[in-house]
C-alpha cells in the first residue's frame, strides 16, 4: 500500500463517466493532487450499460451548454489522449406529431443557433430524406441535429481516465469509500485501504449517491433527493437490410427519437436499439422489501418487456425494420433520477467544501461538460455558465422521499414531455402551504409550486376551464388570459392583493454587519428605516443573486430574496461571514409570510387598517405598524410597479389581515398578473433576467453600483474594467408584435438572420397594451448597434447603451458613406500595411514617395473608421524632444501642401495655440517648455492673462498665473488628411483595399513571408510580402500578436462635446487649460471641448467588437460632468450654447504615453506605427516619413528612441497591466510633468531579489522598464513619498547625503535591473569585435567599456563587455535597452557560431562605491582587493560572507568601487553581510538619484539622453572607447571619416554658477548670448555645489580654446543663468579616484 495516498486536494467518490470527467478536467487544469475512488471497476455502476446516446437537444440553456461542450470535446478526445473511442456522429431526427411539438423544436433550434449549433426544422418529406427507413404517418414534421450520435460509454470513460492519469490525477479502482469524517477544515475519507485527508470531496457515486450522501448528514448535509429508476432498452439481432444499407452508405443510420411516443431508436452495429421512457415506469430500492444491494456492480434487473409492449408496437410501425429481426439482448439497468430529471451538479447543500455530481439521466452526453463545470466549482468557486438548473441547492427541505419518488416517476414517464408556460405538473404538490391556502382555493385560485410553496397563479371564475389539458399549449390565450387581464386592471385602477408566501428571509445582525455587507454588495446600504436592492456578484461582476435589504438599526438588517434561492443565498452569506461569530445570520423564511397590496387606492384601503402607520413615508421606506391589530412590517415597495406595500407578518396573523384587506375591497391577483406587470416595468427576476450569464452592468443596473466606495466587493475589478470598456450587451424591454405566443426564456433575437440577443423572460403586458395579441419580453442585446437599426423590431423601448441624458448625434464622416469597391489584390508586394487610419495612409504615402510602388494597404472596414475619423484634429509643433518636435513640424508642412498635390482639402490652418497655467508649478512648466521651444526653433511667446483675453475674448482669466502662445500651431480635418495621404499613395502606385481584413500570416523564423486576407464579400487570398507594417491603431496589439510581435497598447474612452453654432464666433486659437484637463477648439462657429481626465476609462478589455466601424461609445455624462462644470466657468458662453454632440470614442494609449514606431524586435521584417495617444493627427505625417525612411535605409534616419517599439518590455503586452496602466496614461497628457514623476499604476511587477530588504531600510521606489528600483532612502520618521515640484523636491537632502557617502565614505546601491546578455560560442570574440567599437580580444576577466555603432558612427548601445572565458562574454546594458541591445546582437549575428542568451534574472547586482569600499569588502571576504591583485577594469570570482560573487571593478560614479554580480538565491545573504559589515564604516544605502548626480559630476554619458544613434561617438567624447586599428567593425569607416573631417559638435559639461536653479534636460544653451543647443541631461552636483548639465555645442573649424573661451548661459524657465564649461570632467578629471 506504499502508493496509496494519505492526503489529497480533492477526493472524488465514484468512477463513472462524470467522476472520471471531473478528475480529467481537474488534472488538465493543473490540480494533480486529486484522487478518484471507485469501489469496483470504472463504469461499473450505470455507465457501463448506458445506451451512449449523445444529443445536443435540451430545453435548458445550462444543460445544452454542457452537452454542446461535451460532444465537441468527445470528437477530438480519442486523438488527444491516444485512446480509441467508437464515436459515431450520425445525426438524429426528432419527430413531431403536433403543432405544439413543432413549436418546441423551433424554440430549441433557436437556442441551438445561439450556441453555435445548426439544428434544422424538417417537413415530413425531409425527414424521410435523412432516414429512409421511417414511416411518416401522424407526423407534422421534425427536427434534424447533424451533430447527434452515439458513443461507447466504457471507451469514453477509459479515455478520460487515461487523460486524467497522464495529467497527474490518481485513480484507485476496487477501493470503496466507507465513510467520511471532518477534522477542522479537512475531510477524512475512509477506505478499506486507509484514510485520505483532503480539502474537498465530490459525491459522484451515481445511483449510490444517496447512500454516500448519508455520510454528510452529521456535517450539515441533507437526504439526497434522488430515486433509482429502471431504464430498459433492447438490442435486436442483425438486420440484413440495414447491414446492406450501411455498407453502401459507409455510415450508420441517423437516430430517430419519436418523442411524442416516448422512445429513441438507433442503429447498434447492424441491428437496432429501442429505448422507451414508459409511462408505467418503475422505481427500485425504495421500500424495505426491496433494499439497495451493497454492491450492484455490472449487474442488471430482470427483463420486463411486457411493460414496453405498446412502445415496441408503435416503434415497429414507425420503422418496420424493427420487426425484421429478433431480440438479441435486453438491458434493464438502474439510472438515478432527481425530482426534475436534471442532474445534481454543484456545491453540496449545507456542507463546506463538498460537492455533488450525480443523478444524470443523460450522463454520457452530459459527462464531458459536467466534468468541466464541477472542476470550475472546485477550483474557482464559480462557473463559466449559469448552472442553476442543475444546482443541488434548488431543492430545499420540502424535497423529502415521497416528493422525490412522485416527481421521479412523473419525470421519467414524461422524459420527452413539453413544458408549457401555463402548465403545472400535478405530482409532488402541496408540500408547503400558505396560511391563506384554503381561502385562495375557495376564491378560485389555480395553484403553482414555487420552491415547494403553493401560490395562486390566477383566479378562475365559475365556468372557466381549469383542466390540465387546457394548459397544454404554447399559446397566450387560454382560460386564464381574460382573468389575468381583469386582475391587472384591478391593480392598475383600484387595488389588488397577492399572497406571496415563501420569500427567503434572513436576519443579519451584530457589530460590523453593515461594514461586512458593504463589502459583499456592489452598491450602497440604505439608511435606517429605508430599503434597497443589493446585488451579490461573482468575480466577473456577474449576478449571483439579488436581495432586498431592509435596515432596522446601524447593524441590524433583514435580507429578503426569491423563494427558490433559500439555500443558495443563505450559503452565499454564511460562507462569507467573518470568523468569530460577532455577526449572526438566521434563516427566518418560515416565520413570516407576505402580502402584496398595490394599486392607486391601496393607501386609502390600508389607512383604516393601520391607523398607527405613517403611509406618507416615501418609496423604499419601511416601518413597524399594526394591521388589523396584528403586528406587521410595512415595506413601501411594489414589484408590480404601482403604489403599494408589502405586508410582512407572522403566518398565524396573516388570515386576519388578509380578510380585512379583502373586506376593504382588494381584488386577489395571482403570479401570472404579477409577471405581466413587472415585465411592463422592466423589473428583473432572479435566474430569469438576473443570472451568472450577465454582468450587473449588462443587466442595466448601473444605479446599484458604487465603484467609488473603498470596499473591494466581489466583482469590483471586473466592473471597473467593464465600465471602462463598455458593456458588450444591454438589458432592454421590447414589444413583440402580432404573435399569439409569448417569447419563451432563451428564445433568440435575430437581426437580418444574425443572433444578436436572447430572451430572458416574457409575457403579456396586460396593463398598457391594446387587446391585440402582442407581448413583452426582456432580451439582452449587443449595445453597439445604432438605435435606428432596431426600429423595425422594437416599437417601444429601443436598446440604449448610454445614460438618459443625450446631447445630440454625431455626423457620420463622408468616408463612412462612400460605398467601397473591391480592388484586385496582387499575389506579391514589397510592403503590406495593415490598417487604414491616418498613420497607415501616411506610411503608404511616404513609401511610394521613396519609389516603393508595390505597396498594399489593407483596411478591415473603411479608411479612418477606427479612431482617425473622430479625432479632434489639433496639430501642434512642440513635443518633449527635438526629434519629436521635428516630426510634428514636418506634419504641419506636409498637411499644408497636400491639397495642392492631391486636390483633397485637408482643412489645415495655422490658428495658433495658447496653453494657460493656473498654478505656479504649471507656470514653471510652460516657461520651461517655452525655453525648450526656443532651443528647438519653434516660435513661442510668453503672454500674460490679459494677453490671453485679447487673443481669446471669451475666456475667463481668473486664476491664471501665466500662459504661452505658439502662433504656428494649427488644426485640420483628420478624415480628409488621411484620404489625401491615401490618394497620394494611390497616385504613385499603391493599392488601398477597403473592407479587406488581414486574416492571418505565414511565418518562417523571424520573418513573415505572406499575409492572408479575407474580403467582406467572401473573397480571400494571400500576398507574399517582403515587409509587413502594423498600423492597426487600437487593434495594434492583436495584429502584433498575429505578426509575432509585442505591441502594448490599450484603447481608452476619450470624451468631447461640440456646441451648437454660436453666432459671431470668429476664428480662435486652440486653448489648452491642462489644470482643468480641458482643451477648446473653435470649429466652424462651434466650440469643441475635449478632456484628458486624470482617471481614464479603458475600453474593450475583452476585445474590440468585430463589427466596429465609425462607432461611438456609450455616453458617460457623470464621468465628463466635472470637466464640463469647470469649462462653463472658464468659458461662460458654454452656459448659453446648446450642446450639439456629446461624443465618446476610443483612442489607443501606450504604457508610457509615447507612440510605437519602428522595427519589431521579435521579427526582422515586421514594422509598427501604432498607439498614438491622442496625438495621431499631429504625429502621423512625420511618423510615416520617419518609418518609411527607416525601411528604405535599413537604419533610423535620426534618433527615435522616445518612440522606438523596442523600448517596450515583453510583459507590457499583458492585458491586465495595460488595463490598469491606461487608467493613468491618458490623464498624464495634461498632468503636471514634474521631473522624476513616477507612474502610480501597474507597479511592483519586476522586483530585485533585494526588494523587501530595501523597503525595510526606507527605500522609496521608482519604476523603470517595469523594474521597482530604489531612487532614494527616507530617513527614520520621514514620509516615504514623492512631493513633486520644479524646485528642490522633498528628497533633495536625502540625495545630498547619499551623494556625500559615495564621495567621502561608502555607499551601496542595487543595480539588479541591469540587462545582462551572455554571448558565447567559438566565434564570440570575432562577432563582438564586429559589433563593438572596442577591442574584444582581451584576457579572461577583462571588462571593456564600448559602444555598438551604426554605419554613421552613431551610438546604438552603450555597454560594458566582460570576458568570462575563452568563448563566453557578458554584455551589461541599461535596463530599458536590454531588449533593443539583444535584438541588435541577434540581427548582426548572421551565420556566426554564437549563442545569445538573456540572463538578466539570474544575477542581482550590488554596487559598493566610495573611498571605503575596499575596507568593507575586505572585512567579509578572504580575497585580496588591492590594485595589484584586482586592478580597475577586471572581474573575478570572490567569496563574500558565506556566498560567492563575481566582482567587477568598474564605476559609474567616479569612485573606487565594485559591482558585485551575485546569483539571485544568494543576493539577500550578500546584502545582509555587506550592510552588517559596512555599519562600522558608515556604509549608507543609496538610490539611483544619487548615482545619477555622481555620474553627471564625472561627466559620464547617459544613453538615450546624452548619447543616441544620431550622436557620433567621437563628438560624444568617447573616441577612447573605439579602436580603429582593428578591421571591419560596424561604424569604423564613419569613425575614420570623422577623424579626417573634424568634429562639428562637442559634448560639453556645464555648471551653473548660481547654486539655486536646477537642471533637468532640454534647457537651451546660450553661447555669447545666442542659442546654440540644449542640454541633453541635467542633475544637481552636490559635491561641485551647483546644477550640472551635459550638452552638445557646435564647434566646426574651432579650436578647444575658442570653444571654451566663450561666455555660456543656460536658459532656465526664461532666466539666463551663467555657466562654467569644461570638456574634461569637472570632478576628478584624471580619473584617479576610481583607480586608487
Amino acid at each position: 500500500m506504499a502508493d496509496f495516498p494519505t492526503t489529497a486536494r480533492v477526493v472524488i467518490i465514484g468512477g463513472g463517466v462524470v467522476g472520471v470527467s471531473t478528475l480529467y478536467h481537474l488534472a488538465r487544469a493543473g490540480w494533480t493532487d486529486c484522487v478518484l475512488l471507485e469501489k469496483n471497476e470504472l463504469t461499473a455502476g450505470s455507465t457501463w450499460h448506458a445506451a451512449g446516446n449523445c444529443p445536443n437537444f435540451s430545453n435548458s440553456w445550462a444543460v445544452m451548454n454542457m452537452q454542446r461542450y461535451g460532444l465537441e470535446m468527445y470528437r477530438s478526445l480519442g486523438e488527444a489522449v491516444g485512446y480509441p473511442i467508437n464515436y459515431h456522429v450520425t445525426g438524429a431526427l426528432r419527430l413531431a406529431h403536433s403543432r405544439e411539438r413543432m413549436q418546441e423544436f423551433e424554440h430549441v433550434a433557436s437556442m441551438a443557433r445561439a450556441q453555435g449549433l445548426g439544428m434544422e426544422m424538417c417537413t415530413p418529406a425531409e425527414l424521410k430524406e435523412h432516414n429512409p427507413f421511417i414511416e411518416l404517418h401522424d407526423l407534422a414534421g421534425g427536427l434534424w441535429d447533424p451533430l447527434d450520435g452515439d458513443i461507447d460509454p466504457a471507451q469514453l470513460t477509459q479515455a478520460l481516465a487515461k487523460g486524467a492519469r497522464e495529467a497527474g490525477g490518481q485513480i484507485h479502482r476496487f477501493t470503496p469509500a466507507t465513510g467520511i469524517d471532518r477534522d477542522g477544515d479537512e475531510w477524512i475519507v475512509h477506505t478499506e485501504k486507509g484514510d485520505i485527508r483532503c480539502e474537498k470531496v465530490v459525491n459522484a457515486a451515481g445511483y449510490y449517491a444517496q447512500r454516500v450522501g448519508e455520510w454528510f448528514r452529521p456535517h450539515g448535509g441533507r437526504r439526497v433527493p434522488a430515486v433509482v429508476m429502471s431504464h430498459q432498452y433492447f438490442l435486436t439481432e442483425e438486420i440484413p437490410e440495414l447491414a446492406a444499407w450501411t455498407a453502401e452508405k459507409g455510415h450508420k443510420m441517423p437516430m430517430v427519437r419519436d418523442v411524442d411516443s416516448s422512445y429513441y431508436l438507433r442503429q447498434d452495429k447492424n441491428g437496432l436499439n429501442l429505448g422507451p421512457y414508459e409511462r408505467n415506469c418503475k422505481a427500485h430500492w425504495i421500500t424495505p422489501d426491496d433494499p439497495m444491494p451493497e454492491d450492484f456492480s455490472f449487474q442488471l434487473y430482470p427483463d420486463d418487456l411486457d411493460r414496453l409492449e405498446w412502445y415496441i408496437e408503435d416503434a415497429m410501425a414507425r420503422m418496420p425494420l424493427l420487426g425484421q429481426s429478433g431480440v438479441g439482448r435486453v438491458i434493464n439497468g438502474p439510472i438515478p433520477y432527481a425530482p426534475d430529471g436534471l442532474p445534481m451538479l454543484g456545491p453540496m447543500p449545507g456542507v463546506p467544501n463538498a460537492f455533488e455530481a450525480h443523478s444524470f439521466t443523460f450522463g454520457i452526453a452530459q459527462g464531458g461538460g459536467a466534468g468541466k463545470v464541477m472542476a470550475e466549482w472546485i477550483m474557482a468557486g464559480e462557473t463559466e455558465w449559469d448552472m442553476w438548473d442543475v444546482d443541488p441547492r434548488r431543492f430545499t427541505a420540502y424535497a423529502d422521499h415521497d416528493f422525490t419518488l412522485a416527481k421521479a416517476l412523473e419525470t421519467y414517464g414524461h422524459e420527452y414531455a413539453m413544458h408549457f408556460p401555463h402548465h403545472a405538473w400535478p405530482a409532488g404538490r402541496d408540500k408547503k402551504l400558505s396560511p391563506l391556502h384554503d381561502r385562495l382555493r375557495d376564491a378560485g385560485g389555480q395553484m403553482g409550486a414555487y420552491n415547494g410553496w403553493e401560490r395562486a397563479n390566477w383566479f378562475a371564475k365559475p365556468g372557466d376551464d381549469t383542466s390540465e389539458a387546457a394548459t397544454q399549449t404554447w399559446d397566450r390565450e387560454g382560460p386564464w388570459a381574460v382573468r389575468v387581464r381583469e386582475e391587472v386592471a384591478a391593480v392598475r385602477d383600484h387595488v389588488g392583493v397577492l399572497d406571496l408566501p415563501g420569500f427567503s428571509r434572513f436576519a443579519l445582525t451584530g457589530p460590523g454587519a453593515a461594514e461586512w455587507l458593504l463589502g459583499r454588495i456592489a452598491g450602497a446600504l440604505p439608511k435606517v428605516g429605508r430599503m434597497t436592492l443589493g446585488y451579490f456578484l461573482d468575480s466577473r461582476g456577474r449576478v449571483l443573486t439579488e436581495m432586498s435589504i431592509l435596515r432596522h438599526e446601524e447593524d441590524d438588517f433583514t435580507l429578503i430574496t426569491a423563494a427558490p434561492a433559500q439555500w443558495h443565498d443563505f450559503e452565499l452569506l454564511r460562507d462569507a461571514l467573518p470568523k468569530g461569530g460577532a455577526i449572526s445570520l438566521t434563516d427566518q423564511t418560515d416565520q413570516v409570510s407576505t402580502l402584496i397590496l398595490c394599486g392607486p387606492k391601496s393607501r386609502a384601503l390600508l389607512a383604516p387598517l393601520a391607523p398607527d402607520a405613517d403611509l406618507a413615508l416615501p418609496w423604499l421606506s419601511h416601518q413597524e405598524a399594526s394591521v388589523q391589530g396584528k403586528p406587521a412590517l410595512l415595506a413601501r415597495v411594489c414589484f408590480a410597479g404601482e403604489l403599494g406595500w408589502e405586508i410582512h407578518a407572522a403566518p398565524s396573523d396573516m388570515p386576519a389581515i388578509y380578510d380585512a384587506v379583502i373586506a376593504g375591497g382588494a381584488v386577489p391577483f395571482g403570479m401570472f398578473a404579477l409577471n405581466s406587470m413587472r415585465l411592463e416595468k422592466g423589473y428583473r427576476t432572479w435566474k430569469g433576467d438576473l443570472s451568472q450569464e450577465y454582468s450587473l452592468l449588462e443587466s442595466g443596473l448601473d444605479r446599484f453600483i458604487r465603484l467609488e466606495k473603498p470596499q473591494a466587493f466581489p466583482g469590483k475589478a471586473a466592473l471597473v474594467a467593464e465600465r471602462a470598456a463598455g458593456p458588450q450587451r444591454r438589458f432592454v424591454t421590447l414589444i413583440v408584435e402580432d404573435n399569439p405566443q409569448d417569447a419563451p426564456a432563451m428564445a433568440t433575437l435575430r437581426l437580418k438572420g444574425r443572433v444578436v440577443g436572447e430572451v430572458t423572460s416574457g409575457g403579456y403586458g396586460s396593463a398598457s397594451m391594446p387587446p391585440s395579441p402582442s407581448g413583452w419580453f426582456t432580451p439582452r442585446l449587443p449595445c453597439r448597434a445604432p438605435t435606428s437599426r432596431w426600429k423595425s423590431l422594437a416599437r417601444a423601448t429601443a436598446p440604449r447603451c448610454s445614460p438618459t441624458r443625450r446631447f445630440g448625434t454625431v455626423k457620420t464622416p463622408a468616408s463612412a458613406r462612400r460605398r467601397s469597391e473591391m480592388v484586385q489584390l496582387p499575389s506579391k508586394a514589397r510592403a503590406v500595411i495593415i490598417g487604414g487610419g491616418v498613420i497607415g495612409c501616411s506610411v503608404a504615402y511616404h513609401l511610394t514617395k521613396l519609389g516603393w510602388t508595390d505597396v498594399v494597404l489593407l483596411e478591415r472596414k473603411q479608411l479612418t473608421s477606427g479612431t482617425t475619423w473622430h479625432a479632434a484634429g489639433l496639430i501642434a509643433q512642440l513635443r518633449a524632444t527635438q526629434n519629436m518636435t521635428r516630426l510634428a513640424k514636418y506634419s504641419q508642412e506636409l498637411y499644408g501642401a497636400l491639397e495642392a498635390e492631391t486636390g483633397v482639402a485637408t482643412g489645415f490652418k495655422r490658428v495658433g495655440s495658447i496653453t494657460a497655467a493656473l498654478t505656479p508649478a504649471r507656470r514653471e512648466e510652460i516657461l520651461r517648455q517655452a525655453a525648450m521651444a526656443r532651443a528647438f526653433g519653434v516660435e513661442v511667446e510668453e503672454i500674460t492673462p490679459a494677453e490671453v483675453r485679447a487673443k481669446y475674448p471669451h475666456v475667463e482669466t481668473e486664476g491664471m498665473t501665466g500662459a504661452v502662445y505658439l502662433p504656428k500651431d494649427g488644426q485640420g480635418d483628420p478624415t480628409n488628411i488621411a484620404l489625401a495621404l491615401a490618394k497620394g499613395a494611390r497616385a504613385r502606385g499603391a493599392i488601398v483595399a477597403e473592407r479587406v481584413k488581414a486574416s492571418g500570416v505565414v511565418r518562417a523564423g523571424r520573418r513573415i513571408t505572406a499575409v492572408d486576407w479575407a474580403g467582406e464579400d467572401g473573397s480571400a487570398g494571400q500576398i507574399e510580402a517582403e515587409h509587413v507594417i502594423n498600423c492597426a491603431g487600437m487593434w495594434g496589439r492583436d495584429v502584433g500578436r498575429m505578426l509575432g510581435s509585442n505591441v502594448p497598447l490599450q484603447a481608452c474612452e476619450h470624451f468631447y462635446i461640440v456646441t451648437e453654432a454660436i453666432p459671431s464666433l470668429r476664428e480662435l486659437p486652440v486653448l489648452r487649460v491642462p489644470d482643468e484637463y480641458a482643451y477648446y477648439k473653435e470649429d466652424a462657429g462651434k466650440i469643441l471641448l475635449g478632456a484628458f481626465e486624470p482617471v481614464a476609462k479603458p475600453w474593450a478589455l475583452q476585445g474590440i467588437p468585430v463589427s466596429f466601424e465609425f462607432d461611438q461609445l456609450p455616453e458617460d455624462f457623470d464621468h465628463f460632468e466635472p470637466i464640463l462644470e469647470m469649462a462653463v466657468k472658464r468659458l461662460p458662453l458654454l452656459a448659453e450654447a446648446g450642446i450639439h454632440t456629446f461624443f465618446n470614442g476610443p483612442e489607443s494609449f501606450t504604457p508610457d504615453d509615447a507612440y510605437h514606431l519602428g522595427q519589431a524586435p521579435e521579427m526582422d521584417n515586421v514594422w509598427v506605427a501604432a498607439g498614438f495617444n491622442s496625438i495621431g493627427i499631429q504625429s502621423a505625417g512625420g511618423a510615416g516619413m520617419a518609418l518609411a525612411q527607416w525601411m528604405e535605409d535599413g537604419q533610423k534616419p535620426f534618433d527615435l528612441g522616445d518612440v522606438d517599439i523596442s523600448r517596450m518590455q515583453p510583459f507590457q503586452g499583458n492585458k491586465t497591466y495595460l488595463a490598469e496602466r491606461s487608467t493613468e496614461t491618458l490623464g498624464l497628457l495634461y498632468a503636471d510633468h514634474f521631473p522624476y514623476r513616477q507612474k502610480a499604476t501597474a507597479r511592483g511587477i519586476r522586483r530585485s531579489p533585494l526588494h523587501a530588504h530595501l523597503l525595510e531600510h526606507g527605500a522609496v521606489m521608482g519604476e523603470f522598464a517595469g523594474w521597482e528600483r530604489a531612487n532614494w532612502f527616507a530617513d527614520p520618521g520621514q514620509t516615504r513619498e514623492y512631493r513633486y515640484a520644479w524646485g528642490r523636491q522633498n528628497w533633495f537632502d536625502n540625495q545630498a547625503a547619499e551623494h556625500a557617502a559615495i564621495r567621502t565614505g561608502v555607499g551601496l546601491y542595487d543595480m539588479s535591473s541591469f540587462g545582462k546578455i551572455r554571448v558565447e560560442g567559438p566565434e564570440a570574440e570575432a562577432f563582438l569585435n564586429h559589433v563593438c567599437g572596442a577591442q574584444m580580444a582581451v584576457p579572461v576577466g577583462k571588462i571593456v567599456y564600448t559602444q555598438f555603432l551604426n554605419p554613421r558612427g552613431g551610438i546604438e548601445a552603450d555597454v560594458t563587455v566582460t570576458r568570462l572565458s575563452e568563448t563566453a562574454y557578458l554584455v551589461v546594458t541599461p535596463a530599458a535597452t536590454r531588449l533593443a541591445d539583444e535584438t541588435w546582437l541577434r540581427r548582426h549575428a548572421g551565420e556566426r557560431l554564437v549563442v545569445i542568451t538573456d540572463v538578466t534574472a539570474g544575477e542581482a547586482v550590488l554596487a559598493i562605491m566610495g573611498p571605503k569600499a575596499r575596507e568593507v569588502l575586505q572585512a567579509i571576504s578572504p580575497n585580496d582587493f588591492s590594485n595589484e591583485t584586482h586592478p580597475f577594469g577586471m572581474a573575478r570570482e570572490i567569496e563574500i560572507g558565506m556566498g560567492l560573487a563575481r566582482a567587477h571593478r568598474v564605476s559609474y560614479v567616479g569612485e573606487l568601487g565594485w559591482e558585485l554580480y551575485v546569483s539571485t538565491e544568494m543576493a539577500a545573504h550578500v546584502f545582509e553581510a555587506l550592510t552588517e559589515a559596512g555599519a562600522a564604516y558608515g556604509l549608507k544605502l543609496c538610490g539611483l538619484h544619487a548615482m545619477d548626480s555622481c555620474r553627471i559630476e564625472k561627466g559620464f554619458r547617459h544613453f538615450g539622453h546624452d548619447i543616441t544613434c544620431e550622436d557620433h561617438v567621437l563628438e560624444a567624447g568617447l573616441g577612447f572607447a573605439v579602436k580603429t586599428d582593428k578591421p571591419n567593425f560596424i561604424g569604423r569607416d564613419a569613425v575614420l571619416r570623422k577623424k579626417e573631417e573634424g568634429l562639428k559638435l562637442r559634448m560639453v559639461q556645464f555648471r551653473l554658477t548660481d547654486p539655486e536653479p536646477l537642471l533637468y534636460h532640454a534647457e537651451p544653451i546660450l553661447r555669447d548670448g545666442k542659442i546654440t543647443g540644449y542640454l541633453s541631461s541635467g542633475n544637481y552636483g552636490h559635491y561641485l555645489g551647483g546644477a550640472i548639465g551635459l550638452g552638445y555645442v557646435p564647434c566646426e573649424e574651432e579650436s578647444v580654446s575658442d570653444l571654451l573661451g566663450s561666455t555660456y548661459e543656460i536658459d532656465v524657465a526664461g532666466r539666463r543663468i551663467k555657466a562654467e564649461v569644461s570638456l574634461k570632467p569637472m570632478y576628478d578629471p584624471s580619473g584617479a579616484r576610481s583607480k586608487s
